[in-house]
Order: C-alpha cells, then structure tokens, then sequence
C-alpha cells in the first residue's frame, strides 16, 4: 500500500502512455497483459502489447502495479490521508515528565524513515531519468532522419551536377 505523496512522486514520472495503462489496470481484479490492451482498445488507444508489458513492468518496479501471480496485474492501493492520519495516531499513554533537572536528550532521526525518504527521492529521480532518456532518443532518432534525408538530397545534387557538366563538355 502507498501513501498518497509516494503515489503522486512515482506516478509523475511515468510517461502518458504508462499512465493510460496504470488507469485502465483494475484495483480489486487480476488482470492479464491481454485484457489490459483490450481495455485499452475500448477505450480508444491503440498501444501494441509490448509496449504495454514494459509500462508494467516499469510500473511494477517503481510499486504502482502488483504481479500477485506470474501474468496478472492490478494496481496497489494508494492510502487515503484518513487512513495515514489513523496510522500515526498514539495508543499509548506519553510517558512519565522527566525531572526538570535533568537535561532532554536530542532526537536522533528515525533512520528508517530518513531511508524511506531516499528510496522516494530515488524513484523519482529513476522516473525523470527515464523520461530524460526517452526524449533523448527521440531527438536522436528524429536528428538521425534529417541528416540521412540531407545526404540524399546531397547526392542527388551532385549527379545532377554531375550530368548537366557531361552536357556541357567539361
């Protein structure tokens, strides 16, 4: 189960089509790669199947999708803020005042919770990171069409000058 702040922090970083797939992914049903694309479908988004696969398993990594069996997905829980109050509320008496001449001890972190906050940092990191890659080679790929289409057309141009010289008699 997440809290409401690891939720939004993870699922920010997922792309848009990740988060078609986590919305079209049930909370309280099992539900294969097979029936989420035709979940998908009915809802108007054609997405290939692989792709959907690797949204879940991003998903499933960054603990936004659960695999409760090999092949069948559904979403995790998400806390409400009710629910997280009721978590931390003391059922146990405050202990005994100590004497005021006594000094009070300095609080210590709670190191759990300091190593909570970095894996929370971290997976977001790990979403923008992905996020960065993807635009990357999107641009990679989109630099790499332009060049190919100049040295065509550079080509070209040089048989052309090349027939027109041949008209010419040089």
């Amino acid at each position: 189960m997440l809290t409401t702040d690891q939720f939004q922090r993870s699922f920010k970083g997922q792309s848009s089509i990740a988060k078609k797939v986590y919305d079209a992914t049930p909370i309280s049903e099992q539900w294969t790669s097979a029936q989420i694309c035709k979940e998908l479908m009915r809802k108007g988004h054609n997405i290939e199947r692989k792709t959907i696969d690797g949204c879940l398993q991003a998903m499933k990594s960054d603990g936004l999708i659960q695999e409760p069996e090999r092949g069948v997905f559904k979403r995790v829980r998400v806390k409400s803020k009710t629910e997280q109050e009721a978590d931390h509320v003391e059922y146990f008496a405050p202990p005994p005042k100590k004497e005021s001449t006594m000094q009070k001890e300095p609080q210590k972190p709670d190191s759990v919770a300091t190593l909570g906050e970095l894996a929370d940092r971290a997976r977001s990191l790990s979403g923008d990171l992905k996020t960065l890659a993807d635009d990357i080679e999107k641009s990679a790929i989109e630099f790499e069409a332009e060049h190919s289409e100049s040295a065509e057309e550079i080509q070209k141009l040089r048989q052309l000058k090349d027939i027109i010289n041949s008209f010419g008699g040089k």
